[in-house]
């Protein structure tokens, strides 16, 4: 259970960072 939890944080902060990329390149 923890260890999916921890997963699932690591996927929001890779999105995150995804998306603030992407929001460098269009801005």
């Amino acid at each position: 259970s923890n260890s999916n939890i921890n997963y699932h944080a690591e996927v929001i902060e890779f999105a995150r960072q995804c998306i603030a990329n992407l929001k460098q390149i269009y801005v």
